[in-house]
């Protein structure tokens, strides 16, 4: 499913490209282009930048910074 599509079905908003495929979800650090990972605050912000993630599920104060994220309220 798209991101753009998940966002959709799931009532968040997201940034970057939306046309990215998910084909499930996974750890930060092991995460692939392909799957969606959770950030869990500001002390993971330096793991999700550096995170092959194709998405990241996020809170309102993550800096985006050309990364595909999809943003919830408590993101938890």
């Amino acid at each position: 499913m798209r991101v753009d599509e998940l966002a959709e079905r799931l009532g968040l908003s997201h940034e970057g490209d939306g046309g990215v495929e998910i084909r499930g979800a996974a750890d930060l650090s092991a995460a692939r282009e392909d799957e969606l990972a959770f950030v869990g605050g500001r002390k993971h912000w330096a793991t999700a930048e550096a995170s092959r993630a194709g998405c990241l599920l996020v809170d309102a104060s993550f800096p985006a910074a050309g990364r595909t994220v999809m943003r919830a309220m408590d993101a938890r």
